[in-house]
């Protein structure tokens, strides 16, 4: 075995982005995918199935068996990783809650993490900045002092769980306040918290009012001292008299239940409740996925066994019902960008999370023919007699299970770039290296493919736009138009993100199902099925769907020129007239 492939296995554990390459190297050390796959099988009956397969050779074996072994350790460490990476994740979170810039050191001073605030006010303040990873003052004064208390604080020297420092720069034109206290108990680690006038919020003076009764000078006063002003500072720019401000500070002490400054500024600044809550920068993007959080988006059935099916409405949802089926890297919130189409042409969408989906539990051991009875049991929840399926991509195998087991309650079935059945695994010219070494190993050696759809989950979870600039340079013209719109590509993550919520299992379970038997056969389908593929799609190849459409007794073949797999986001609108028109009357 190649050890540049070994070295890429485990590259694709830490860095699982890098899954593209990996096949394609995988493709190279197995050999002649493709005549080897074609010659894989000793007999094919009449209807096209597989009744017999060759197995690998005794070198492919080995290459196999070596590979699985180094997969398995890969995929260990890969799960280390995500363990270690989702606590820093939740340690960064956390930090994020405090509204002002916050640090976390060793005893040392090196700095740990911080938060967003802490990271942007280490490249604009006067007095803080970060020098060989550790955070540092100006004020050779300020940082002595810094390390004095945090000596203290290690070594047990002083009782107190925080302090606060005032530090000034020499004109003293300028000041900040730093809170200083443990990680926890145990920790070697302090938590640094700095106020300072230009990054802290203010203090939300309703809340202080309504919470301490304190007046609105005396709120003043506690923003004052928390931006890290004295009163001395306070009296000369105030004009106040130290006398009048000892006074409301020794109210506001009362008030709060505090006795020294440090403990006021501890208790705003780890307090939400005492800060104005930032606002949202205008512009951000994230308004724009607000459309998803809508309740019609995220509606759960209990199945007759127990389990839930998550789905979710789209268009007119007083239309006429459309079930769509996403394909495997997808989920309930797959949608066309423009809602408005269908919303014009009365149609309700309805998308529905398939098993270990989303928000649909897992149903073991699970077939294609098993979607048409789950289906049923939500029309029926959804009071609708007669219905029509689209499948999309890896939609397409359950659309066709419907025209197989529901034609009387189905108007209508159109398949989109469907990826068609495993009989027509000899029209395999045009199909890439990566697929076909998929479908070589999920006869062979399924194992072998769940480890590999394990590490592709990954990086489609963690970088989705990475694999889209892999596979870029290989689309036709119109399926990279398609790859540069930003709501596309925004629903896109979306639908991926739910789609591999349960984790890479179901997904998995697909490659494996739609290369294997359907147990059904698509030459009983007599119900009418529409075709719509791209003459460019370099997933499914056009010859395969040819040949689904003669295999189909009543099967429409809508060849598009020039177009690839993602012809539904270009056609979305004809594909839903024509498939409303072909509905029976």
């Amino acid at each position: 075995m190649d050890d540049n492939l070994v070295g890429l296995i485990y590259d694709a554990a830490l860095e699982p982005t890098k899954w593209p390459e990996l096949l394609s190297s995988l493709v190279n050390e197995l050999g002649d995918v493709e005549k080897s796959v074609l010659h894989s099988f000793s007999r094919v009956n009449q209807s096209g199935s597989v009744t017999q397969l060759k197995s690998f050779d005794e070198s492919d074996k080995n290459s196999l068996f070596s590979i699985l072994s180094h997969l398995d350790r890969a995929i260990q460490i890969a799960d280390s990783v995500d363990a270690t990476t989702q606590q820093k994740m939740t340690h960064q979170a956390l930090l994020e809650r405090f509204f002002v810039p916050t640090f976390i050191v060793d005893a040392n001073l090196r700095l740990v993490d911080s938060n967003t605030s802490g990271a942007s006010l280490l490249l604009k303040s006067s007095h803080l900045y970060s020098a060989e990873d550790e955070l540092r003052l100006k004020s050779f004064k300020a940082q002595r002092e810094l390390q004095n208390a945090i000596n203290d604080m290690s070594s047990g020297q002083t009782r107190c769980s925080a302090m606060s420092i005032r530090i000034a720069d020499e004109h003293g034109a300028s000041s900040m306040s730093v809170l200083l206290s443990r990680e926890h108990e145990a920790s070697n680690r302090f938590l640094l918290m700095v106020a300072c006038a230009d990054t802290l919020p203010k203090v939300d003076a309703e809340n202080m009012r309504a919470i301490f009764g304190l007046t609105s000078a005396e709120v003043k006063l506690v923003n004052e001292i928390v931006s890290g002003a004295s009163l001395g500072d306070i009296s000369k720019t105030r004009h106040v008299s130290l006398n009048t401000l000892r006074t409301q500070l020794k109210s506001i002490f009362s008030k709060t239940a505090t006795s020294r400054q440090a403990d006021l500024v501890r208790l705003v600044l780890t307090s939400p409740l005492m800060l104005e809550t930032p606002k949202q920068a205008s512009g951000s993007t994230a308004g724009n996925l607000d459309e998803y959080k809508r309740s019609e988006l995220h509606q759960r059935l209990v199945l007759f066994d127990g389990r839930q099916l998550g789905y979710a409405e789209f268009g007119d949802l007083k239309g006429v019902p459309v079930f769509v089926f996403h394909p495997s890297t997808g989920s309930r919130l797959q949608s066309h960008p423009n809602n408005s189409i269908a919303k014009d042409l009365g149609v309700r969408v309805i998308v529905a999370d398939r098993p270990g989906f989303g928000l649909s539990d897992p149903l073991p051991a699970r077939k294609i023919l098993d979607w048409p009875a789950d289906i049923e049991q939500l029309a029926d929840h959804l009071g609708l007699d007669m219905f029509s399926v689209i499948g999309f991509c890896g939609g397409g195998p359950y659309a066709l299970a419907c025209a197989h087991e529901l034609s009387e309650k189905l108007s209508a079935v159109t398949c989109v770039s469907g990826v068609t059945p495993f009989d027509n695994i000899n029209l395999m010219y045009g199909v890439s290296p990566a697929n076909k070494l998929f479908v070589k190993l999920a006869t062979q050696l399924p194992s072998a493919v769940f480890k590999l759809t394990t590490l592709m989950a990954k990086g489609l979870v963690k970088k989705p736009e990475q694999y889209l600039d892999h596979i870029h340079a290989k689309l036709c013209k119109t399926d990279q138009q398609a790859l540069c719109e930003p709501e596309l590509l925004d629903n896109f993550q979306l639908a991926l993100s739910q789609a591999f919520k349960q984790g890479p299992k179901a997904f998995t379970e697909e490659q494996l199902l739609f290369s294997e038997s359907w147990h059904f056969s698509v030459s009983n389908i007599s119900m009418p099925v529409n075709l719509w593929h791209g003459e460019e799609d370099c997933h499914v190849n056009i010859e395969l769907a040819r040949k689904l459409a003669a295999t189909l007794p009543n099967g429409k073949l809508e060849a598009t020129k020039d177009y690839g797999h993602f012809l539904i986001y270009h056609r979305w609108r004809d594909i839903l007239s024509h498939h409303l028109n072909s509905m029976k009357k």
